[in-house]
């Protein structure tokens, strides 16, 4: 059963060494591994949600960057975060002691100015068998949303109509990342996500296979992708559209499922997405993730 918020604070504080527990010592920081570049990045509100306490976990449990005595960064050389999110609020997210940096080197986002407009224009470029939108079945009508509005179709557009500049963001990141270590031996990449709403099953699959693409692009040695899905039960704890979240959940597990079993025994099939004139993925035999975990509320 999980613990509330409320109660893992009490019980934290109960086993630290200067409140009489002797279990740990909570100004003790651990060093990072030197030959580990990590990447964590959170799909959508959810995922946004994940991102934000594990960078607050590291900035309190990591020894951080310092100069003459002075701590000079919020997380370790080795440890980016990412954050993607068709809703701009997120940028400003906070847990504890961390924060998204607010020069956008930690988020990005995928809102679409005009929304309406776009999205009639790209089912017009579907309809004329544009192969940048053949997966494109259109939308009846969108109102003013604040990012996705729990539809999956919608998160997915917005994922494409932003793809350069996700393109760019993730090969910066990764290119800083590795460039900060010289004996660099693997690098590891952790997708945390919500699977319910638009955003997070929207664009979970093909943010797996961007990831995975880029980094390999890049010359990366010892590659190893994570995914982390946050189950519909989840969100509806906090109330919602019931039929959507459980709907959205399971099409992205479908999809979850396909496409962690490539190579002849399962599905013959390679993941190959045009995303825009500059961005193509073409992956044979490549499953999204090396291991994928499911998070209940159960």
């Amino acid at each position: 059963m999980a613990l509330s918020t409320i109660a893992r604070e009490r019980l934290e504080n109960e086993l630290l060494l200067n409140k009489g527990g002797g279990i740990y010592y909570d100004a003790a920081r651990v060093d990072p591994d030197e030959t580990t570049a990590t990447l964590f990045v959170g799909l959508g509100g959810t995922g946004a949600d994940m991102l934000i306490r594990i960078k607050n976990e590291v900035k309190r449990r990591m020894v951080l960057p310092q100069v003459n005595g002075k701590i000079v960064g919020d997380t370790p050389k080795n440890i980016g975060f990412l954050a993607f999110d068709t809703d701009k609020n997120t940028q400003s997210k906070t847990w504890g002691i961390a924060t998204f940096d607010q020069f956008g080197s930690e988020f990005c986002s995928l809102a679409v100015d005009n929304l309406p407009s776009v999205v009639a224009e790209r089912g017009r470029a579907a309809a004329a068998g544009d192969p940048v939108w053949d997966w494109y079945d259109g939308m009846d009508s969108v109102l003013a949303l604040d990012g996705a509005g729990g539809y999956r179709q919608l998160g997915r557009l917005m994922l494409f109509e932003n793809i350069n500049k996700v393109h760019k963001t993730v090969q910066d990141k990764i290119k800083e990342l590795v460039s900060a270590n010289s004996g660099l031996k693997r690098v590891m990449i952790f997708v945390v996500a919500g699977i319910a709403g638009g955003t997070g099953s929207g664009t979970f699959i093909d943010m797996a296979f961007l990831l995975r693409s880029i980094a390999s692009g890049a010359g990366v040695p010892n590659i190893r992708l994570f995914g982390y899905c946050v189950l519909p039960d989840v969100n509806l704890l906090n109330g919602g559209h019931r039929d959507r979240l459980w709907s959205n959940g399971f099409a992205c597990l479908k999809e979850l499922d396909y496409w962690m079993c490539p190579g002849a025994d399962e599905q013959n099939d390679r993941f190959v997405q045009k995303y825009s004139s500059q961005v193509e993925v073409n992956m044979i035999n490549a499953r999204a993730f090396d291991y994928c975990h499911l998070l209940s509320a159960q």
